[in-house]
């Protein structure tokens, strides 16, 4: 016969008579949720050591063990029972407000209030960066179609123009390289312990980013303003129009056509782990991870 059969048909037969004295000392919320649970594990545990080289054979092969088990078995649901509630405060965050809890209470709450803003700051920064980019492409798009019947300038207009897409291009490029970089999860940035570390690892780059595109559509729109108001060039006047410049443009406003969606997507993604993981007001922010996803 295999060592731990007789173990387990030892525990088993002892089961039931136990189970009714314990059924006398528990409720049915406390049988579901920590008796049968704590039994189930520490038995499993019991099966490990028998099984695993003959560390534990014996343990369970007398009378007086099987005992001990049971009577660790409730006294560990006993504990568990009459501390879950306090546990979960603890877990939530709802510490005593007396040293040294209050203190601790402090500490990691201004350190989840700093994660909180620099979560929200990162939000807004891309949020910012999508309105611009999509304000950029309502600028060049219509310069983009049909554009030497639409817009008429000269050769120093088209140079100024060169000059703007030449400023874009870096930045439309930096928007892109970070856009193929997948976000990282939430929980990565609740593993950093400090709130500086955190923003130093994670720092957004879309504050500057959105910034340099705010100029660059301001100075398009005075570019365009101007062009409006050019008198039509005379029949000898070049134009400005050349096809690497028309190019060029058609290449820009093509790259703008995606960007926005993308720059949405990546907000849509870090603002729903945002509200999942955190709460919606830096006021309503708990000192433990716990209690504030209970709160998100």
């Amino acid at each position: 016969m295999w060592e731990g059969e007789g173990s387990v048909m030892m525990l088993g037969s002892s089961f039931s008579t136990v189970l009714k004295g314990v059924t006398g000392y528990f409720d049915r919320r406390a049988l579901i949720s920590t008796f049968f649970p704590t039994l189930v594990f520490w038995a499993l545990v019991l099966l490990v050591l028998e099984l695993w080289d003959n560390i534990g054979s014996g343990l369970a092969q007398t009378p007086l063990t099987l005992v001990a088990f049971f009577v660790g078995v409730v006294v560990f649901s006993f504990f568990m029972t009459n501390f879950q509630p306090a546990l979960t405060r603890m877990y939530e965050g709802n510490w005593p407000d007396v040293p040294p809890f209050s203190w601790l209470y402090g500490a990691y709450r201004r350190n989840w209030q700093r994660r909180w803003l620099t979560l929200e700051s990162q939000r807004d920064s891309l949020g910012r960066a999508e309105a611009e980019s999509r304000g950029l492409l309502d600028l060049l798009a219509p310069l983009s179609d049909q554009v030497c019947q639409k817009v008429t300038i000269d050769e120093q207009q088209g140079r100024e123009l060169d000059k703007l897409l030449e400023e874009l291009g870096p930045t439309l490029e930096e928007i892109e390289v970070d856009l193929k970089v997948p976000n990282a999860s939430l929980s990565a940035y609740f593993r950093v312990y400090s709130g500086r570390a955190l923003e130093r690892q994670f720092e957004t780059k879309y504050a500057r980013l959105a910034e340099s595109l705010s100029e660059t559509k301001a100075k398009l729109q005075r570019w365009v303003n101007d062009c409006k108001h050019k008198p039509k060039l005379a029949e000898n006047e070049k134009t400005g129009w050349s096809q690497r410049r028309c190019d060029q443009l058609s290449t820009c406003v093509s790259r703008l056509k995606v960007m926005p969606n993308e720059i949405e997507e990546k907000r849509l993604r870090k603002e729903r782990n945002f509200y999942l993981y955190l709460p919606p007001a830096p006021d309503d922010v708990m000192p433990t991870r716990f209690g504030n996803v209970g709160r998100g």
